[in-house]
C-alpha cells in the first residue's frame, strides 16, 4: 500500500482497560479484544517461522540477544527474525463488529534491536491489508520499544498478523510486546461512512456540482462499510472538497496528552490527486495542518488495467497520531480535496474517522 506520510510513533500507554469518551468522561468504552497480548504464556497465537517454528513467543529461556531483545513489560515478548534466512509470522483471529459512531484502535510496542544491513522488514497486517511496514534500521525503533497506534475504522473481523523477513544473510531482531485492540472508541466524525444522504449529514461540499454519494453499488466498487461512499466524479481542472468541523465537546479544556487518530479509505484513479487534511487551531491563534495524500493503487499496474474498475483497490490511509501538547481553541477541521487534470477521473472516499483517546490515567 502506498502511504504518503511519515507515521509518527508516540509513547502513550494504551491501556487494555475501559476508555472514557470526551462526551462522557466517566463512561465505559470497549475492551481489549486481544487474548494474551502481553505474551506471558505460549498460547492463543499461531506461530510460524523458517528458523524457529512454533517458538516465537519468548520468556526467560530466549535470552536477550546480547541486549538486543527482551520484554517491554512483564516477562514475555515475541522475537521475530533472529535467523539469517528467516520469515516469521504471528497471528490471531479477531471479531470486530463495526458500529456507527465508534472505531477500533490497534496498539503495540516494537523494538528493532539489530540492524546489520538495512534491508529486512517488519509488517503489520489485517487479513491482506497492510497496516504498517518498517524497514530495518528505522530510527523510531532502534533505541528501544516505541508504541504504534493505528485507527482500524471499517476493518471488520479477520486475522491480525505480525511478520518479519530476513533474506539477505544478515540477522535482524524485531521484538514485539503489549498488543491490544480497543473496540468501540468514540469516533468524532459525523456520518463518516455517508449513510445519511439526504441531506448529507455533517459535511459541507465545495465546488462539487457533479460529485455525489453513491449507495448499493456492486463489487468491486462497493462500500467499505455499510452501503454508501462519497464519489468525486472528476471533471477537467476540478478542485472539489469535502469539509467537516468535528464534534469535540469541551475543546478548549481537553487534557494535554490527549491523542487524535485520523484515518480514511480511498479508491483513486490515475491522474487524480486526493489530499486529506486535519487542521488544529491553538489558543495563541497558530494553526497546524496534518496532510495525507492518497494515490492510485492498482491491483495490476499496467496501462490496459487503468481504465478497469476491477483493477483498483480500496486502501486504508492513516494520519500520524496527533498528540495535544498545547490547548486548542476550536474543534479540528477535516478537508478532503479531489483535484483532477482530466475529465471523468474519479476518486472514492469512505469511512472517514477520527478516534479520540484521552490520556491514560
Amino acid at each position: 500500500m502506498l502511504l504518503c506520510f511519515l507515521l509518527l510513533i508516540v509513547s502513550i500507554p494504551l491501556s487494555a482497560q475501559q476508555r472514557p469518551s470526551p462526551n462522557d468522561p466517566g463512561g465505559t468504552r470497549g475492551l481489549d479484544t486481544i487474548v494474551n497480548g502481553g505474551f506471558e504464556t505460549d498460547s492463543d497465537w499461531t506461530e510460524t517461522s523458517l528458523t524457529f517454528p512454533n517458538d516465537l513467543i519468548c520468556g526467560g529461556a530466549c535470552g536477550d540477544g546480547g541486549g538486543t531483545a527482551g520484554p517491554n513489560t512483564g516477562t514475555g515478548f515475541v522475537w521475530l527474525g533472529g535467523g539469517s534466512q528467516d520469515a516469521s509470522r504471528l497471528s490471531q483471529s479477531l471479531t470486530l463488529t463495526p458500529v456507527v459512531g465508534t472505531t477500533d484502535v490497534l496498539s503495540f510496542y516494537l523494538w528493532n534491536g539489530t540492524t546489520p544491513r538495512g534491508s529486512d522488514r517488519f509488517y503489520s497486517k489485517f487479513n491482506s491489508l497492510q497496516l504498517l511496514e518498517v524497514i530495518e534500521g528505522d530510527a523510531r525503533f532502534t533505541s528501544g520499544y516505541s508504541q504504534v497506534l493505528l485507527n482500524l475504522t471499517g476493518i471488520g473481523s479477520g486475522n491480525l498478523t505480525f511478520m518479519s523477513t530476513s533474506m539477505d544473510g544478515s540477522i535482524t531482531n524485531f521484538v514485539l510486546d503489549d498488543v491490544s485492540v480497543i473496540t468501540d472508541v468514540e469516533d468524532l466524525v459525523a456520518n463518516g461512512s455517508f449513510e445519511d444522504v439526504t441531506p448529507l449529514l455533517g459535511w459541507r461540499t465545495l465546488s462539487a456540482s457533479e460529485d455525489s454519494v453513491l449507495c448499493n453499488v456492486a463489487s468491486p466498487n462497493s462500500a467499505v462499510f455499510g452501503n454508501c461512499y462519497y464519489h468525486f466524479k472528476g471533471s477537467a481542472t476540478e478542485n472539489s472538497r469535502l469539509r467537516q468541523t468535528v464534534n469535540l465537546p469541551g475543546v478548549g479544556s481537553l487534557p494535554l496528552g490527549s491523542t487524535l487518530l485520523g484515518s480514511f479509505w480511498a479508491n483513486v484513479e490515475p491522474g487524480v490527486t486526493l489530499t486529506a487534511n486535519i487542521t488544529l487551531t491553538y489558543n495563541n491563534g497558530n494553526t497546524i495542518t496534518y496532510s495525507v495524500d492518497a494515490s492510485y493503487n492498482p491491483v495490476f499496474d499496467d496501462a490496459a488495467a487503468r481504465n478497469n474498475d476491477s483493477n483498483r483497490e480500496w486502501k486504508l490511509y492513516q494520519f500520524p497520531p496527533i498528540v495535544l501538547t498545547r490547548n486548542i481553541s476550536a474543534a479540528p477541521v477535516i478537508n478532503i480535496t479531489h483535484t483532477s487534470n482530466k475529465p471523468r477521473f474519479v476518486s472514492l472516499v469512505d469511512n472517514i474517522s477520527m478516534a479520540y483517546l484521552p490520556p491514560a490515567p
